[in-house]
């Protein structure tokens, strides 16, 4: 399991999806970034991989700054604007 890039959903592997510790929002724009940060942020009670129980939350942070899919070099330029520490792996 090698991701190139993110961007929007994609199926986890089934030895990932069996320890149920991912957040994996099926969402099917490309703005996997903002999903996977609301669902830190804001974590949905039920159902957390719908892309519906983070829209009220997306103008909780500041979303300008970046392009959507988020290329990784625009992350720095979020975490200033955002006073957020981000780390990928």
């Amino acid at each position: 399991y090698k991701p190139l890039r993110g961007g929007s959903y994609i199926d986890l592997p089934l030895f990932i999806k069996i320890k149920k510790a991912v957040v994996n929002v099926k969402n099917k724009d490309d703005k996997c970034f903002a999903y996977a940060l609301l669902s830190a942020l804001y974590p949905a009670e039920d159902n957390v991989e719908r892309p519906i129980k983070y829209k009220d939350y997306m103008d909780k942070v500041d979303f300008s700054c970046i392009d959507f899919p988020t290329p990784i070099w625009q992350i720095h330029k979020f975490e200033k604007t955002n006073k957020i520490n981000i780390n990928i792996f």
